[in-house]
């Protein structure tokens, strides 16, 4: 699996990006919803869905760690097995983005792509809580930089 195998969507954008693409093999889901939103129906029967909600109705709770747990082990139980990874939050800037980049490092190795595009403003709590759970190990000094670079080109390209 490569880097352009682990997709960062909205959830309106994995439902349009599923009904464009007719994907025959395995993939995996992460699916960040809130309480308050519906789960988007996935009918594909290659869908390996794994579902967490991470905010209560006042927006007062992010990423658990036992929702990193369970995502991490999503994950590890099915990398090997799937053409890709999924991962979608509501608007796929942030929660989505922070929990893709981990998956991306342990599964690849590169986070990169995720930090430096001004298309995401990955969630470090989300970052932070997955690298844990899949590697066992998190890095704040080179997090920061990574959030520095990415802070820079998202301020670049849609605060001027």
């Amino acid at each position: 699996m490569t880097n352009k195998d682990i997709i960062v969507l909205s959830r309106s954008g994995l439902l349009t990006y599923l009904m464009q693409h007719d994907i025959n093999k395995p993939f995996l889901v992460l699916s960040i919803v809130t309480p308050l939103d519906r789960k988007p129906r996935i009918t594909n029967p290659n869908a390996i869905v794994a579902t967490e909600f991470f905010y209560d109705e006042e927006n007062n709770m992010g990423m658990s760690r036992e929702q990193a747990k369970n995502f991490a082990n999503a994950v590890r139980n099915n990398k090997d097995i799937v053409s890709k990874i999924l991962v979608h939050c509501d608007a796929g800037i942030s929660r989505s983005a922070g929990t893709a980049a981990a998956v991306m490092k342990y599964v690849t190795g590169d986070d990169w792509p995720i930090w430096n595009s001004s298309l995401y403003c990955p969630n470090m709590r989300c970052y932070r809580f997955m690298l844990e759970e899949l590697m066992g190990e998190y890095n704040e000094t080179e997090a920061q930089e990574r959030e520095w670079v990415n802070i820079r080109l998202y301020k670049e390209k849609h605060c001027l």
